[in-house]
């Protein structure tokens, strides 16, 4: 190819390219997910690019983790791209995958650090007070992702993207005025947020830590054009494979967790039929069997066998209920017990309460003395596992000490019940 050809062939390139740049997210990301248009899929990792190296670097330290989130982040949005809900606010989508995938980097890095130290990290005794501005930094960003929409696009823009209110104004097409109250509005919440969390800011310290955020530092050069090719091909690290399985997996349990809490909602409808009669679709959906309306199911029905039977169908939807809220609950707590994007965290006290709810369904389905025992081991070697992530929490400082002494307790009270049972 002579040199003019060249230059003829990366003049039409860089048109392309500015062609793609001038599209809206929502249509970049269509383009992509419809018709896998990989200069679309450049244009979003150029245009959001920074946010999400930014956030990543707030939260880790070291650089080849940096550009391990970086890049896991992109590889789940290639993953996601047909199923993002609100696809005109990718930039706040890509900021709470970001979050997750840096802070599941951070905790993966801290258990692999506490396994290879013969001494156990001893925590602060009081994180909250002796907390640096490197661990408020990653707190600040999970409260940003909670706040409501309309107050967290104008912090993302103005603050973590360094856009003016003019510029912001124009994305979101509305007046600089509702841009600047709803800023405004927004760093009131989040500093009453952080004082929730133990963590007390002025508003003015917490402008100023806003702003340092904004923009803190530039993706190096090679890594946009890698990161393509990488999540693109399919040729990504085990390890940045392994940390986009995790958070595709975290991303689905909160699916099913929205879903069931949507179950519940039905279920305490029963007193109108409602909520039992889906749970039972959702079950024979679940085996396979054809539908049939309760009272073609009821037909061959004794009379007199109808209240017993109902009955424990119920308590068996009771048990298999409260045993998927503690799977959940067990899942995200093994995780980090300040998974973001939630509207609580899973603490202590939130998996305590689910094991104490399954042992009550399981203990009250059960017919006979082997039987209690049975539920009554299955809870102590659950509360035997609760004890032991959360020492593992302890050990690198996710959770307090009185946190660990709790555990310890509700192993111990599973003890001594389960020897109680054996004696009656």
């Amino acid at each position: 190819m002579s040199e003019g050809q060249r230059s003829t062939l990366l003049a039409y390139l860089r048109r392309l390219g500015a062609a793609q740049m001038d599209r809206s997210d929502a249509e970049l990301l269509e383009r992509f997910a419809v018709q896998r248009d990989e200069a679309a899929f450049e244009a979003l990792l150029r245009r959001h690019g920074s946010l999400v190296w930014n956030v990543c670097r707030r939260i880790l330290t070291e650089e080849h983790a940096v550009e391990d989130a970086f890049q896991a982040t992109f590889l789940v949005l290639v993953r996601k791209a047909q199923s993002v809900s609100k696809k005109a606010s990718i930039r706040s989508w890509l900021h709470g995958v970001a979050l997750r995938v840096a802070l599941r980097a951070r905790q993966q890095e801290n258990l692999r650090r506490h396994r290879e130290q013969e001494t156990p990290i001893r925590p602060p005794d009081n994180p909250a007070e002796e907390a640096s501005w490197q661990d408020v930094r990653p707190i600040l960003d999970e409260e940003i992702q909670r706040l409501p929409e309309k107050y967290r696009l104008p912090i993302i823009l103005c603050y973590l993207e360094g856009q003016t209110n003019d510029e912001a104004a124009k994305v979101l097409n509305c007046p600089r005025g509702t841009i600047a109250t709803r800023l405004a509005r927004a760093r009131e919440r989040l500093r009453l947020r952080l004082l929730r969390r133990g963590i007390t800011l002025s508003a003015a310290t917490l402008a100023a830590l806003l702003s340092d955020n904004a923009l803190s530092a530039a993706i190096p050069p090679l890594l946009v054009g890698q990161t393509v090719k990488v999540v693109l091909s399919g040729t990504a690290s085990a390890s940045i494979t392994t940390l986009t399985e995790g958070v595709l997996h975290a991303m689905f349990v909160n699916k099913v967790k929205a879903s069931l809490a949507v179950v519940l909602v039905l279920a305490a409808l029963g007193s109108a039929g409602v909520g039992s009669y889906y749970l039972r679709a959702q079950q024979l959906l679940e085996e396979k069997e054809p539908l049939k309306r309760p009272e073609e199911a009821a037909r061959d029905k004794k009379p007199g066998d109808m209240t017993k039977e109902r009955f424990q169908k119920l308590l068996k939807q009771r048990r298999d209920m409260a045993e998927e809220v503690w799977k959940i609950r067990y899942e995200r707590y093994s995780e980090g017990s300040n998974e973001p994007g939630m509207n609580s965290p899973v603490t202590l006290q939130f998996l305590s309460d689910a094991l104490k709810h399954l042992l009550k369904a399981e203990l009250e389905l059960s017919k006979n003395k082997a039987e209690r025992l049975e539920a009554r081991k299955k809870y102590l070697k659950r509360a035997k596992e609760i004890t032991n992530l959360t020492e593992a929490h302890y050990k690198v400082g996710r959770v307090s000490r009185a946190a660990f002494a709790s555990a310890l307790y509700e192993q111990l009270d599973a003890e001594i019940e389960l020897e109680r049972e054996k004696g009656r």
